[in-house]
C-alpha cells in the first residue's frame, strides 16, 4: 500500500463498501458481524458476501489481496459464534497517512 494506491482503491468504491470500511477501520480491534449489519442495515450475514467480493475486486484492480485489505474469522461469544472483521494493519495504516476512507 502507499497513498496513491489507496486513494485509487478508495474512489472505486461504492457507498455501502466505504461505511463496511470505515467502520472496521474506526475498529481496530474488530468489530463484530452484528454492528455491521445494524450500521449497513443489512438483515443477515449473507448480504456482506456482494460488498466484501466487490472490496475484493476493487483491491485486486489496485494490486493488492484482500488479505491486505481485511480479515475476518469466527469468534465464540459464550454459547453462540459471531463473525468479527478487521482491517489488516498495513490499511489501517495507509488509511491514516492518507486522511480516511473518502
Amino acid at each position: 500500500w502507499n497513498p496513491d494506491r489507496f486513494k485509487q482503491f478508495c474512489n472505486r468504491l461504492a457507498d455501502n463498501q466505504k461505511t463496511f470500511l470505515r467502520e472496521i477501520v474506526g475498529s481496530p480491534h474488530g468489530v463484530m458481524d452484528t454492528a455491521l449489519r445494524q450500521k449497513l442495515g443489512l438483515s443477515t450475514n449473507k448480504a456482506f458476501g456482494p460488498i466484501v467480493t466487490a472490496i475484493s475486486r476493487h483491491a485486486k484492480f489496485v494490486g493488492v489481496s484482500l488479505d491486505d485489505v481485511l480479515e475476518s474469522k469466527n469468534v465464540q461469544l459464550g454459547t453462540e459464534w459471531a463473525l468479527e472483521y478487521k482491517a489488516s494493519p498495513s490499511f489501517l495504516r495507509v488509511a491514516a497517512e492518507a486522511g480516511g476512507i473518502m
